[in-house]
């Protein structure tokens, strides 16, 4: 009997010892998320209305980078980026009830992914919409923010975030990555978590 097996065959036993690639990036940084909603809490996030305002104008810049780079490698192409543009939205009009106006200011950073890293940039933002409820809460306790003013952004229903979630996991799964792709797709996930997190560390930077 020959024990002799060609690279397809390889690559398949491959592939069924493999984590589907979301799991793979959780199990990298999913700890990190929890930490994150520390830090905010350290900053004074929820008590501080100033703090705030950074925090927003921060994410609203930092959502208008990451689509621009969707949309540069075309991403929409194989995985939904509705949420992504949707959230955009509703952030500039956060903005706008903060009376803060975006487009007279300059991001001060900007992230560079090639086509995989990307999408793992895009688990992280849809990662953070769904543990925006949980910063949502405390501003709407601190300042009275709402999904009506403010806080639009931050709100929404848990369980359409959570199916949501599921939908976009799947989709991900179900694409069919290289092993050095997938080594791109989690080195990009955790490049813009830090990214992000490290901006959180710094708010003032948008004095």
């Amino acid at each position: 009997m020959s024990l002799a097996f060609n690279i397809e065959q390889l690559n398949l036993i491959e592939r069924a010892y493999q984590f589907d690639i979301h799991i793979e990036i959780k199990n990298k940084i999913f700890q990190k998320y929890k930490k994150l909603i520390g830090v905010l809490v350290e900053r004074g996030m929820f008590k501080n209305l100033g703090h705030y305002k950074k925090f927003m104008l921060m994410h609203y810049f930092f959502y208008e980078n990451m689509l621009c780079i969707f949309a540069q490698h075309k991403l929409e192409q194989s995985i939904s980026l509705q949420r992504c543009r949707e959230n955009l939205l509703l952030l500039k009009r956060d903005l706008e009830d903060l009376y803060i106006q975006p487009d007279c200011m300059q991001w001060p950073a900007t992230l560079i992914l090639n086509q995989y890293e990307a999408l793992g940039g895009l688990y992280v933002v849809e990662g953070l919409n769904l543990f925006s409820g949980t910063i949502y809460q405390g501003v709407k306790n601190s300042f009275c923010m709402s999904q009506h003013f403010g806080a639009r952004s931050l709100a929404g229903c848990s369980i359409e975030k959570t199916m949501y979630w599921r939908e976009f996991l799947d989709t991900l799964d179900i694409l069919s990555f290289s092993n050095e792709e997938r080594k791109q797709i989690i080195n990009g996930a955790l490049i813009t978590f830090e990214q992000f997190q490290h901006l959180v560390a710094d708010l003032n930077m948008l004095d």
